[in-house]
């Protein structure tokens, strides 16, 4: 599974996202929100593209509240 570690974050996006050290969030962290955060790292990083290419392989309730989230802050 793919996940925040595996695109070399920062400790500030880490922060940022939810501050969880690596071996708990591998623990605990499902497919849905490995790619929840995904997005939200990219688009932390100002990478759209690549924010939505992970926001669009979520379920459509997640994927509608993350759009909803980043286009209200």
């Amino acid at each position: 599974m793919e996940t925040i570690y595996d695109h070399n974050i920062t400790s500030e996006e880490l922060i940022s996202i939810g501050d969880m050290p690596k071996d708990n969030y591998l623990k605990i962290m499902g497919r849905e929100n490995s790619l929840l955060d995904l997005a939200r790292l990219y688009n932390i990083r100002k990478d759209r593209p690549k924010s939505e290419y992970y926001a669009n392989q979520l379920p459509f309730d997640m994927h509608t509240d993350f759009f909803r989230t980043i286009n209200h802050t």
